[in-house]
């Protein structure tokens, strides 16, 4: 009885860690570099979206004013 209440914890513990881990690398998106080519296996789209998603946050971004110095 101990031993399966035991295995239950670790697993319960083990869980719970991957799921802060995972929570922690998505917040700060360095989860991409380590996941594009299990992600480019398994989903051969993935860079074709990945390359749209870049080009998106381009023009997404803030452009230079004219009195701004470079």
């Amino acid at each position: 009885m101990w031993s399966y209440l035991v295995y239950a914890l670790a697993l319960g513990a083990l869980a719970a860690g991957l799921r802060a881990l995972g929570t922690r690398v998505r917040r700060r998106g360095i989860g991409g570099t380590l996941m594009n080519p299990v992600d480019e296996i398994w989903r051969p789209t993935a860079h074709h979206f990945r390359a749209e998603t870049a080009v998106h946050d381009q023009r997404l971004a803030p452009r230079a004013g004219a009195d701004d110095k470079p």
